[in-house]
């Protein structure tokens, strides 16, 4: 799969082109209006279709949200966990694909502990959210992909990949820290 992004004029709408796959010439796109579309010949296999669905979902959650934000004025929403639906302060429920390991900060549903100790809470924000912000860890997906991008670009999203390069887990502070610090 690519990611691009390019603008399309077809009769009284354009349409900005967010992905696409060669192979199989499917796109997921978003029309000057706001609809999100994925598109594509008959015939894709359910790896393709779920993988689209998946970067459309998550695309457009974190993007909601940054608008949101922005257009707020603030960081945070405090609004229940997307996935799992828990309201802020309370802990993910066990299968919630969100939810980060409080001893390992990766994915919950990964790390082989499976007890209440390693449970963390939904903050209202998206793990390691506050980190990118407090670091300027932004990107923006350019037309060779994502590229770091300041805070005030209009198509800026938290840079998670980034955080998770540049930083290392604290355990007992339970959040991301630069490894410089």
């Amino acid at each position: 799969m690519t990611l691009a992004r390019r603008t399309l004029t077809s009769g009284s709408f354009s349409i900005t082109v967010i992905a696409s796959t060669s192979y199989t010439d499917t796109q997921l796109a978003v029309t000057d209006t706001g609809e999100i579309t994925v598109t594509g010949p008959l015939g894709l296999t359910d790896e393709t279709v779920k993988t689209f669905v998946a970067y459309k979902e998550a695309w457009i959650g974190a993007r909601l949200q940054h608008l949101v934000n922005v257009a707020a004025g603030t960081q945070s929403a405090d609004g229940p966990c997307p996935s799992c639906y828990v309201t802020a302060g309370s802990l993910h429920t066990d299968l919630c694909d969100l939810a980060r390991c409080a001893f390992t900060g990766l994915q919950r549903s990964g790390c082989g502990h499976f007890t209440d100790r390693c449970r963390t809470p939904w903050t209202g924000r998206l793990p390691g959210e506050a980190e990118c912000h407090e670091y300027g860890f932004y990107a923006r997906l350019g037309s060779s992909g994502w590229e770091p991008c300041p805070a005030d670009h209009p198509d800026a999203m938290p840079d998670f990949n980034r955080l998770y390069t540049e930083c290392r887990w604290d355990a007992q502070a339970q959040r991301m820290r630069l490894i410089s610090d």
